[in-house]
């Protein structure tokens, strides 16, 4: 014989609500409030239109004002240019982050002291003239023209050749009235005695 099958056993179902729980009231609600606008914006036109910079800053129009039509409506070229610190002077005379509301004083110039320039120096003496006097010329072979020169206080010439010196002077040139000559940058000339007095002094003097 078999056994009878065990009747399994029961589980009692909870019982359904009687109400929703806040939470799901709220989503309803947004939900509700979010298909509202999407409504609106397709239902409603919006004006996309650019705003002129009068209307933008023009005061609202007073009850028995009229709108301006697009014809009477100012231009962008009509329009003034933006205010610079230029156009604003008392920004500047009156400035706003300071106690007295006044600007500060001009900064003093630095003055540079200027140094004098210094003075040229002097211009250098002249060197004492050349006391002698020429007495004669001569050519001596290959050794060229030699000059007869007899210093002051003294009673005999000298023969010179071009190069040679006699109190300092250098003997520079030799020409058939005078000789030069030169020092420190200085020229002097003697030019030649007049016959007897040549003659005089080159009978006592040394040959070339």
């Amino acid at each position: 014989m078999s056994r009878p099958l065990a009747n399994p056993p029961l589980t009692r179902s909870p019982p359904p609500r009687a109400g929703l729980d806040a939470g799901t009231l709220l989503l309803g609600l947004a939900t509700v409030a979010t298909a509202a606008l999407v409504w609106l914006a397709e239902t409603q036109p919006i004006d996309t239109a650019p705003l002129s910079p009068a209307a933008a800053v023009s005061p609202p129009p007073g009850p028995g004002a009229t709108h301006p039509t697009p014809a009477e409506a100012p231009l962008a070229s009509d329009v003034k240019r933006a205010a610079t610190l230029a156009d604003l002077p008392a920004t500047t005379a009156r400035p706003l982050f300071a106690p007295d509301r006044r600007p500060p004083p001009p900064r003093p110039l630095a003055v540079v002291p200027v140094e004098p320039a210094a003075p040229p120096p002097p211009p250098a003496a002249a060197p004492p003239p050349l006391q002698a006097q020429l007495l004669g010329l001569a050519r001596a072979g290959k050794r060229g023209l030699r000059a007869l020169v007899r210093p002051s206080g003294e009673p005999h010439g000298t023969w010179l050749a071009v190069g040679d010196r006699v109190q300092g002077w250098t003997l520079t040139d030799i020409r058939p009235d005078k000789a030069v000559f030169k020092l420190d940058g200085v020229t002097q000339d003697l030019p030649l005695a007049d016959a007897p007095a040549a003659m005089s002094a080159a009978r006592s003097g040394d040959k070339p």
